[in-house]
């Protein structure tokens, strides 16, 4: 059995701009400096419930342009 998670960062979808000014200013302070597309988010899911991924197990993947990275380094 194959056991993984996605962590994303802000996504542009209707719940991702109830965030509002604060969440959007988060993600603008990423490495990217923007805030994801459901499609970027979706890719990556794609990926890892594909045979590309087959060896993956046990792990979260954090989706988030960057962001937490950025703020590790302030």
């Amino acid at each position: 059995m194959r056991v993984l998670s996605v962590s994303p960062g802000l996504v542009m979808t209707e719940m991702g701009k109830m965030e509002g000014e604060a969440g959007e200013q988060v993600a603008l302070n990423g490495a990217l400096g923007r805030c994801a597309e459901p499609v970027e988010l979706a890719r990556v899911m794609a990926f890892l419930a594909s045979p590309d991924a087959s060896y993956l197990t046990g792990v979260d993947v954090l989706v988030d342009g960057g962001t937490v990275a950025a703020m590790q380094c302030a």
